[in-house]
Parts: C-alpha cells; structure tokens; sequence
C-alpha cells in the first residue's frame, strides 16, 4: 500500500477568485506554494498526493514547472479534488465544464483518480429532487472521468 497526503495543509482551501462571478472557473485551490507542499510532503515519507483542480490550473501554461517538481520530489500525483453544486439546474452546465477542465488537467499531470466532493446545502434544506439531481451530477462526473481514462470517487 502507498500513502499519499493532499497539500490541503500548506494554506488552507479556499476558492479560485475568478469564480466569485464565474462558476466555470470556481477551482478549490490552496493558497500555499504546491512545489514546497511538495518537497515536505516527499520528506515526511509518502508517496503519492492529491493537489485541488486549482492548483493543477495554476501551472496549465508551464506544466513543466509542476511535472518537474513531481519527479524531483519522487512522488506519484494520484487525485485532483475537485467539486461542485449539483442541485442548481441553472448552473449545471458551468460546473460540468469546470469539472471537464479538471479532468483534462488531472490526465495531463498524470492523476489516475478524480476525487469529487462538496455540494451546495440551501438554507431551508433539501428540496425533494436534490438527492436526485447529485446522484445524476456524480453520474455525469464519472462519465467524465471515465473518458479520461480517470476513475471516479
């Protein structure tokens, strides 16, 4: 067995400032520096770790800096954490394309799992279809990961 660790610890998880006004860009990221994460994270002795979609977003343009900090650091990227509000069915095609985005960025840096989480909790409770509509929303998810060739949890 292999333990891997999130860099969730190296500043806390907040969300992408652009999705503020723009759900297709509202990443979880940490605000902590992921190639430092990263080294510590190889020194405490894992293996493997999970970076949120946001972070993986951050090096899109200079994937060498990330893939290098990977193989310097022996450690395997096995997740991207990503997530999304299901319920609101006006939102829904933003969060799929902000999830597809996550999976192009997971097989690009070589994750072999999308990890999903998170949902939105309206104030006065769950309305009779929103266990439904995050069933079909993690249905649709995995359907992403799949064409990936990513799994799904």
């Amino acid at each position: 067995m292999k333990l891997g660790y999130s860099t969730i610890t190296w500043g806390g998880v907040v969300g992408h400032p652009g999705g503020v006004t723009s759900i297709k860009d509202l990443f979880y990221m940490t605000h902590g520096d992921t190639p430092a994460a990263l080294t510590d994270i190889a020194e405490a002795g894992y293996q493997g770790t999970e970076l949120f979609d946001g972070n993986l977003a951050e090096f899109e343009n200079e994937p060498e800096v990330l893939l290098t900090a990977l193989r310097d650091s022996g450690l395997e990227l096995v997740s991207v954490y990503t997530g999304a509000n299901f319920i609101y069915d006006e939102i829904l095609d933003d969060e799929l394309f902000k999830i597809e985005r996550a999976a192009l960025l997971a097989k690009k840096f070589g994750a072999s799992r999308l990890v999903v989480g998170g949902g939105a909790k309206r104030p006065d409770g769950p309305k009779p279809d929103d266990f439904k509509k995050v069933g079909r929303g993690l249905d649709m998810t995995a359907d992403i990961a799949r064409t990936h060739g990513l799994e799904s949890s």
